[in-house]
């Protein structure tokens, strides 16, 4: 079949070709280490958005604790002797409902006990995302001086 012969031979000039490129490449990587500028580019970026989830997570996590401290403040408040006979009320959407004491303090320690259990997971990914970062930069500097880095 003519196709076939024609399928082979060219397959055979690309094998040809591919083992030409990546002896020249080899050649080259001996006389010199590489440093590929769209590389580096992208490794910049990568790190320029592990920086952002970084602070992302932390705006995150702070933004948690500030509530636990608020929550805890409240239940202080709440369970204090001044207000026992005082009328309370829980935001829901645009108003507020009537509500007792005692459902307030069992919903913000749910809402607590589930902050302090998510807490230690997001200082886990902070620390992976940092580590991650630390590791892209190190590549990039590795690269930047001339090492092994392609």
């Amino acid at each position: 079949d003519s196709s076939n012969d024609e399928l082979i031979k060219l397959k055979t000039a690309a094998e040809k070709e591919l083992q030409a490129v990546k002896a020249r490449r080899e050649t080259a990587s001996a006389s010199k280490p590489e440093y590929n500028p769209q590389e580096a580019m992208e490794l910049k970026g990568k790190i320029n958005d592990l920086e952002d989830r970084i602070d992302n997570m932390k705006m995150l996590a702070h933004g948690k604790e500030r509530d636990r401290r608020r929550m805890a403040l409240t239940i202080q408040h709440v369970t204090s002797e001044d207000i026992k006979d005082s009328r309370l009320f829980r935001p829901v959407g645009r108003c507020f409902l009537l509500t007792s004491g005692d459902s307030l303090v069992e919903q913000f320690n749910a809402e607590c006990k589930a902050i302090v259990e998510e807490l230690p997971k997001l200082q886990a990914a902070i620390q992976d995302l940092e580590s991650r970062k630390d590791k892209t930069q190190n590549e990039l500097l590795e690269m930047m001086r001339g090492g092994s880095a392609k």
